[in-house]
């Protein structure tokens, strides 16, 4: 991890002497939006138990099968193991689990499916885990009505944040990528005719693994995942057009523009090895999507940016919140998401029902572009989630532990005990002078006596 926090304090000091832009109600001061999304997690397996968010309810158990109630049931219980299996989390998995609404089926959906143990799927992690993750929440936005578009995979969730749709213009369904390519039209077109700027970085990018490479299209290859959780190696003018195909870059180029302040207007960063997904180690995850954060912190560009951390769909994981049912696609399971901005609302849940869309509606909002889907058109924009009238803040680093915002405080010191501890320091100063100098004088005397 590239991790600066030894010098934080210090560079961020001089940011915040730095002549910060004032937010104008005539436009949205946001001038760069970044996107990550990671894998595989739901709202309630990281942050069922953060304080006021709509987590675990009080007492919540679910049954092992809703259908065999002598089996018993199973609380939500806390992991200590920061990898575990990946749970069985297909299209059919999700459906059993979701059980019409009633989403009281992940035991047994799970046991179904595949898993060695069920009731894994009710283990959830706190801020012992994911400290960074928490205290972003402390200080900006976590978004706790936030749904995969999809009651489905990862592939259709990654392709609704690019193109807000799964669907071809004919109406066909993509949920792989075919031989001759996705027929889709991206927010990137859309950008890319309005002369908004736009890049995607992608974390270890090879440009041969695009969809004309038949190994890595049918995931023969390590390089086949590319095609999942970057769907543009997908879609043949972006594989093929120069300009175009300029725009998708490796991962180390964010740290480079990020350093430079020249981000562009509006970017998504692909994951790849360090993504979550189990059974990868999801500290190494969590402490990778912070170090991007990090990056965009010390960055020029803080100060007109937001950065929208998200998860591609539920891995298996339960969750007791009902995802809407808008379209035949979705919404699928709850999912966290995170905002975090020079003006984000500090310390806010925001309850308000977003999915991986609502953040093309945010850059077509505040780019003033049309939407390129109905789902794009229809979603919340995130703008519940920024305080514009607001001063810009200062970004604020997440310490390596976290410490709750309502933990006691060190009450401040006794001015008295200050005072004599002061004037402690100044006697044993006094002492040590003595020994120093005076300990050489002495030895000079003694030896003259000599």
């Amino acid at each position: 991890m590239r991790t600066r926090l030894a010098i934080g304090a210090v560079l961020i000091a001089a940011l915040a002497m730095t002549a910060a832009p004032a937010a104008g109600r005539d436009h949205y001061p946001l001038e760069h939006i970044v996107v990550v999304m990671q894998e595989d997690r739901t709202f309630d397996h990281y942050f069922g138990t953060y304080p006021g968010a709509d987590g675990w309810p009080a007492g919540y158990s679910m049954p092992v099968d809703p259908a065999r109630p002598e089996l018993g049931s199973v609380r939500p219980h806390k992991l200590t193991a920061t990898r575990t299996p990946s749970l069985p989390h297909s299209s059919a998995a999700m459906k059993r689990a979701f059980n019409e609404g009633a989403m009281d089926s992940f035991v047994v959906a799970a046991d179904e499916f595949g898993a060695s143990d069920g009731t894994l799927a009710l283990g959830y992690y706190d801020s012992t885990e994911l400290p960074f993750y928490w205290y972003l929440a402390d200080e900006y936005v976590l978004a706790d009505r936030w749904f995969s578009s999809v009651m489905g995979p990862s592939f259709p969730n990654h392709l609704y944040l690019f193109a807000a749709s799964m669907r071809g213009p004919d109406g066909q369904v993509y949920s792989s990528v075919p031989a001759e390519g996705l027929d889709i039209y991206t927010i990137f077109d859309r950008l890319e005719e309005e002369g908004v700027s736009w890049k995607v970085y992608a974390q270890g990018y090879d440009p041969e693994s695009n969809f004309r490479n038949t190994e890595a299209r049918l995931g023969l290859t390590d390089k086949g995942a590319q095609l999942v959780w970057l769907p543009l190696v997908g879609i043949p003018r972006f594989v093929d057009d120069p300009v175009l195909n300029s725009k998708i870059v490796d991962l180390s180029e964010f740290y480079v523009d990020a350093d430079a302040g020249t981000l562009p207007q509006f970017s998504i960063i692909a994951p790849s090895g360090l993504s979550e997904h189990p059974p990868g180690d999801l500290t190494l995850g969590h402490y990778f999507a912070t170090d991007l954060i990090e990056s965009l912190m010390m960055s020029p560009n803080w100060w007109s940016s937001a950065l929208i951390l998200t998860w591609d769909e539920w891995g298996g994981w339960a969750d007791h919140v009902p995802p809407p049912q808008v379209d035949e696609d979705g919404y699928g399971m709850r999912v966290p998401g995170l905002i975090v901005s020079p003006y984000a609302k500090r310390g806010f849940v925001d309850s308000t029902t977003y999915d991986h869309t609502s953040p093309l509606a945010l850059v077509e909002e505040v780019y003033g572009v049309e939407p390129i889907a109905e789902r794009d058109r229809n979603a919340n924009n995130l703008l519940n989630a920024f305080d514009f009238d607001q001063e810009p803040r200062s970004p604020v680093i997440p310490p390596p532990e976290y410490v709750s915002p309502d933990a006691p405080q060190e009450p401040p010191p006794d001015p008295s005990r200050v005072s004599r501890l002061y004037e402690g320091l100044l006697a044993m100063e006094g002492v040590l002078v003595l020994l120093v100098f005076g300990g050489g004088w002495l030895t000079r005397l003694l030896r003259r006596e000599r």
